[in-house]
């Protein structure tokens, strides 16, 4: 049986960026969110900023293993 996995990614945001709008920052951030949405075994995912140091972003990505490890 395949567990899901839930992978956390800590991301160093530039101060000050702004990944909501149309910036280029924007674009990029979406690029990166329809590529890992594409990916096999991708449930979804859901990213926010650290309230205590809001250049961190966290980007929290659900998925269904494709293969069980073989431990």
């Amino acid at each position: 049986m395949v567990t899901p996995v839930t992978e956390i990614a800590y991301i160093t945001l530039k101060p000050d960026t702004d990944i909501s709008g149309s910036s280029d920052a924007a674009r990029a951030w979406k690029g990166g969110l329809s590529v890992i949405a594409k990916q096999e075994g991708y449930q979804g995912s859901s990213y926010g900023r650290a309230v205590e140091s809001p250049d961190v972003l966290m980007w929290f990505i659900g998925i269904v293993p494709f293969h069980s490890p073989s431990w």
